[in-house]
């Protein structure tokens, strides 16, 4: 249940077969976004309980309970974020005692680590018998989260001021925006001939951590409440509740969507791998778990030599932590301008999307192209997705040069202003060229084979 209502489950297709009970569609499910661990990790969990010592301030646990938000459903216990604070302004002494309690015997209570799944549909176009369609919220224990969030107050002043720079995802006073003008200022400053952006994702990447590699890292940065992570990441459950049943599951890997630490942990793992890339001196932004590194050369090879280093790095550490790089890189192509960022292949960057779609709306209804478009009718060389069908039969799925337009506006200064040009290839996927003030764009590319 939420904002957009009960997520009704059909059949889930698993191979050739298709589920046919709500269980059997709750379990594939369950099994996609609780994914079994690599190894069971086990833990020695402090028990000695130190009363003269580890304690939390009072401003801590203040700080926490202000910061939960109100309206937000509850967790299984049924104590919602109102009733938190109830507590807190008539027995203060009482809620702090027992978040003492958690600190002095490293235990995070097992009640708060059970956790009710909802449900929700990424799209509502896409198809509803595929279980990638879906994707879980985990509603835990508001008493558990002011725990959390203690818990992830204390790791960022450990290592605040030792993170990479290059992560802007989940980083206060940081953006997409941000990340992107720091993107346009390395290709736009860039003295090289040739620079090749390889977006990297990283699939299911909250679910999928190994925790056995959160609690190493944890230990090598010194964290001094390591028993209380230890017991945090372990005898994990989630459920999930129907008309007449509900479906357990154990959780032994990856940080549950919902919880106050998800963010952090991803960046704080993800750190090891920005901070090896700059020492190989790579260019890259990531923001949360998406990652883009900036590839410069000479030539091609020079691209593809540092490309090949660089992603060995990334696979190798995503097979580490517990997850596969799921796709990598986009495909080289010669620019005339480093001040050009070419995007071949792949997903646009939003502001491009939106740029797009509006175009594609007045194709589509035959709206002409306004003078104040960046895509003006004479840039328009778009084939039909059956003429380019056709075409491919017509040659034998042989590739040609396609031809992209040449930039027609000019400024005052004779340079040319900032374009968007769209063509065609003959894979029935566009060509997306932004240029900047003064950048001259290719007359002819070879669609990569």
């Amino acid at each position: 249940m939420g904002k957009r209502g009960r997520v009704r489950l059909s059949g889930m297709k698993v191979g050739d077969r298709t589920t046919s009970t709500w269980k059997e569609s709750v379990d594939v499910l369950m099994e996609r976004f609780f994914p079994a661990a690599r190894t069971n990790a086990v833990f020695n969990v402090e028990c000695e309980v130190r009363t003269d010592e580890r304690q939390f301030e009072w401003s801590e646990v203040s700080e926490a309970v202000k910061s939960m938000k109100v309206g937000k459903a509850p967790g299984l216990d049924g104590v919602c974020t109102e009733m938190l604070r109830a507590i807190w302004r008539a027995i203060p002494e009482w809620l702090k005692r027992v978040y003492d309690v958690c600190l002095c015997t490293m235990r995070f209570p097992s009640a708060w680590k059970s956790a009710r799944v909802i449900v929700l549909l990424k799209s509502p176009e896409i198809v509803r018998s595929d279980p990638g369609s879906y994707r879980p919220i985990c509603l835990l224990s508001v008493l558990g989260k002011v725990l959390e969030r203690m818990m992830v107050k204390r790791l960022e002043r450990l290592v605040s001021e030792r993170l990479c720079d290059a992560q802007y995802g989940f980083v206060r006073g940081r953006s997409t925006e941000g990340a992107w003008n720091r993107v346009q200022e390395w290709v736009n400053g860039s003295e090289s001939k040739n620079v090749l952006g390889v977006f990297v994702d990283f699939q299911g990447a909250f679910d999928n951590l190994e925790w056995d590699c959160v609690i190493q890292k944890l230990r090598e940065i010194g964290c001094e409440e390591i028993g209380l992570w230890e017991s945090y990441f372990i005898e994990r459950r989630v459920c999930m509740t129907g008309v007449c049943d509900t479906v357990w599951k154990d959780v032994r890997r990856g940080c549950p969507q919902g919880s106050i630490c998800s963010p952090f942990i991803w960046n704080l793992m993800m750190d090891g791998l920005l901070w090896q890339l700059r020492e190989h001196e790579c260019k890259m932004v990531a923001y949360a778990d998406d990652l883009l590194l900036i590839v410069e050369g000479r030539n091609r090879a020079e691209l593809e030599r540092k490309r090949t280093k660089w992603m060995k790095m990334v696979y190798e550490w995503g097979v580490k932590v517990g997850r596969v790089v799921l796709s990598a890189c986009l495909n080289v192509c010669r620019t005339v301008s480093t001040a050009a960022m070419q995007v071949l292949m792949g997903g646009l960057p939003w502001d491009l999307e939106c740029v797009r779609r509006g175009v594609c709306y007045k194709i589509k209804n035959g709206i002409s192209m306004s003078e104040h478009d960046v895509v003006n009718d004479d840039d328009l060389r778009e084939k039909s997705v059956d003429e380019c069908v056709k075409m491919r039969r017509e040659t034998g799925g042989e590739r040609r040069n396609t031809e992209v337009p040449e930039e027609r506006s000019t400024n005052a200064g004779g340079s040319r202003d900032p374009k968007l040009v769209v063509a065609s290839v003959t894979k029935i996927r566009p060509v997306i060229l932004t240029g900047t003030t003064g950048a001259g764009l290719p007359r002819r590319i070879r669609p990569p084979s």
